[in-house]
Order: C-alpha cells, then sequence, then structure tokens
C-alpha cells in the first residue's frame, strides 16, 4: 500500500517524517515496537507503533528494520526531529497518545465498522486503553463514545452477564448476542472473555436501580440460565472501568452470597446489595498480599470466632442467623421474615448464640463490629468457599 495514505491519514498530527520507503504492506499485520527483535530484511514493509521512549532504543541502527513502517507517538518538537540523521525505514512522529494511532489503523482497515466482528475489535480496543488509563480525560472519552454504533446518553452505568456457573460449557455467553441485542436494543455492549459487558447509558441519575425492567430482566436472565450485575450511575464515562468492576464482582459475590437482605431476585445483583462485601474482598485480597500466609482469622472479632467454631462443629449455622440479626437492627420480626423462620425458632437460635457467648446480644460495645466480623466469615465460607483458618 503506497506510503501517502498513511500521511494522510495522520496529516493532521503528523510532526516529522522520513519516508524513504514507497510502500508498506498491512497484509503484514500491525506491531508494537519490542527492541530486541528480529531485524530480518524479510520483515521489510511491516508496520510497528511506538512511544518516543521506544524511537530512542531503535534509534541506533541495531534494532531497526530496514523498509519497515514506524509510527510514534512523540512529544517531541518539529525542531528537535529534524535534526535527526536520515534512516533506512519510514519514520511518522504522530503528536497523540498510542491508541490514537491504533484506533485510525483499525477504522481505515475497517472503515464501515457495522459488523458484529468490527465492533468487537472496536470494544476491545478501547477496553484496553480504558485499563491501562488512557481515556482519563474527557475529550478522549467522548472521541470514543461518538465511535460507539448507539449514541450515549448524560449517566453511565454498567450491566454484567454472564452464565450460571453450574451451566454446561458447550454454550458460550456469546451465544447470546442476538438475544442481548433484542432486550438492549440501544445500548452498546461487547463480550470480554465470560461474559458480556453493557455500556449502559441514561438520561436520569440513578441511585441504586437503573432505568431498567428489573421483573423483565430477572425474567429474560431465568430462562437463559443467566446472571448479571449493575452498578451505580456516573455522570463520567471515564470512570467507566471502576463501574464495571464494581458491577462484575457484585455479579460474583450474589452467585455465592445470596445476600437475605434483597432475595427479591436470585439472578440479578446490583451493587447497593453487594457494597459492604465488596469492600471486604478488596480488603481481604489486600491483607494476603501484604502479608502472605497469614489467616483472615486475626481479623475477625473474638466472639464471632466462638459462633463460627460452634458451627463447625455442630452444623448450626448461627453466624447467618446472627448475621441477619444484627442486620435486620436487631428486629425480631423483620429478622424472622427474612429467615423465613418462625419467631419462636429465632428466639431459640439468639439465646443459643447468647448461651455460647455467654453474654446478652445487646450488650456489644459496637454491634457493627460484630456484623461486619459475621459478613468476614461469610464471605470466606461461601464465596471463596475456604475455612476461615485457611
Amino acid at each position: 500500500m503506497d506510503i501517502r495514505v498513511l500521511e494522510e491519514l495522520y496529516s493532521d498530527i503528523l510532526i516529522y517524517k522520513q519516508i524513504p520507503v514507497p510502500e508498506f504492506i498491512p497484509e503484514k499485520g500491525v506491531h508494537l515496537v519490542v527492541p530486541g527483535e528480529s531485524t530480518d530484511p524479510e520483515r521489510g514493509g511491516e508496520l510497528f507503533i511506538g512511544t518516543d521512549v521506544d524511537f530512542n532504543v531503535i534509534k541506533s541502527g541495531e534494532y531497526m528494520i530496514s523498509g519497515a513502517t514506524y509510527l510514534f507517538s512523540t512529544e517531541k518538537t518539529l525542531q528537535e526531529l529534524s535534526a535527526l540523521p536520515e534512516f533506512s525505514a519510514n519514520l511518522l512522529f504522530l503528536a497523540c497518545p498510542i491508541h490514537e494511532i491504533r484506533l485510525r489503523l483499525y477504522e481505515m482497515y475497517q472503515p464501515q465498522g457495522k459488523s458484529d466482528h468490527n465492533q468487537d475489535q472496536l470494544f476491545r480496543i478501547f477496553w484496553e486503553n480504558l485499563k491501562a488509563g488512557q481515556l482519563e480525560s474527557l475529550p478522549e472519552m467522548k472521541k470514543w463514545l461518538d465511535r460507539f454504533p448507539h449514541p450515549t446518553k448524560e449517566f453511565f452505568a454498567c450491566i454484567t452477564i454472564k452464565k450460571e456457573d453450574d451451566t454446561p460449557e458447550s454454550e458460550s455467553i456469546d451465544s447470546f448476542r442476538s438475544d442481548i441485542r433484542t432486550f438492549f436494543p440501544e445500548q452498546n455492549f461487547f463480550f470480554l472473555e465470560k461474559e458480556c459487558v453493557v455500556l449502559f447509558s441514561q438520561d436520569t441519575m440513578g441511585i441504586e436501580h437503573l432505568d431498567l425492567d428489573y421483573d423483565a430482566f430477572s425474567d429474560f436472565l431465568k430462562e437463559r440460565h443467566l446472571i448479571a450485575g449493575t452498578s451505580y450511575c456516573s455522570r463520567w464515562p471515564a470512570v467507566f472501568y471502576t463501574l464495571y468492576r464494581t458491577a462484575h464482582h457484585s455479579m460474583k459475590l450474589g452467585e455465592r452470597l445470596r445476600n437475605p437482605l434483597f432475595p427479591k431476585y436470585s439472578n440479578l445483583f446490583g451493587y447497593h446489595e453487594y457494597e459492604s462485601f465488596y469492600t471486604i474482598h478488596l480488603a481481604a485480597e489486600n491483607f494476603r498480599n501484604q502479608t502472605p500466609g497469614s489467616s483472615l482469622c486475626y481479623l475477625i472479632h473474638p466472639d464471632v470466632l466462638k459462633i463460627y467454631q460452634n458451627d463447625e462443629n455442630n452444623s448450626e449455622h448461627l453466624i447467618d442467623i446472627l448475621l441477619a440479626y444484627l442486620m435486620c437492627g436487631s428486629g425480631i420480626d423483620r429478622t424472622a421474615k427474612m429467615l423465613f423462620m418462625h419467631r419462636n425458632t429465632l428466639y431459640k437460635k439468639l439465646n443459643r448464640i447468647q448461651s455460647i457467648l455467654n453474654r446478652k446480644l445487646d450488650t456489644f460495645e459496637d454491634p457493627f463490629t460484630i456484623q461486619f466480623s459475621c459478613m468476614m466469615v461469610i464471605y470466606q465460607m461461601y464465596y471463596k468457599r475456604k475455612k476461615i483458618y485457611e
């Protein structure tokens, strides 16, 4: 392909160029500059993308491939670049981030960008740059949003969808593409490994719930043996990766923990339901990284450890009872309703807990500390599926 195609493609951001080679070969693909790779002359015609740092490493000529074409994201001035010696490869220095170079190439190769494959490629580039923290400014993010198949609205959230854990591997989440498109006809979505990520947008700022028919969505998921997680809403699209993580972990936590305070849906889990458990998850992961080999039991209130040890020995599940009681503000009627348990049975369970602790439940100096410790035990038992001492 004529090298002038690239000159035209980047004409508005082209700072400096050297073009001794009239053509490049797009069929050979696009590669990142990796100093030390083979400089075999057979690689002439290949296209490479890099930064100023990469150029500084290969400019000695030892690592530069003769006849290749290099596109560099640069912060150098024309005056600095004009002093360069002549090379035997094409060099184009561009005043833009490296992800913009990649995106323009993608759009050149896929000018229509309407097929599922092309849209997946577009979202994949978007996702890589979002994770790398390269889309933090609103103008950069807006460029991406304008490229999406469907226009976005003022407020953003994330919905993640995946198959239930016990469903066969033979049917991938991607096989539900047309169904998801039918349910979300005006939303942008893509597939990421084993889940679908919906870039949900709406006109109003929701607090805990999105502008979504939750009953219909739950039925949709149930018919297909899927589960989903939802995030909070935000006006700032640049925080979408954070919204994704909260939706993703709400879905995973919800599938295993089933927060009894929110029993309505068994396949649809909102971040407002699992925010505390996600905080515990982040703290537990950081604790394990900071203190390898240590056990979470050292972070848990001694009274809760007594109840846990009793449950291990007698299979009474009193931790669940105590947590529900504290989450319900120590209200008997509400706790009994949540647990689908008769009041008298609940009284017996609570008396059993008091006898194990040798204290009344209303004598805790800080009930929230006990509740949080119970949640840590529940997290370890049901989410990590490990004993608390492991």
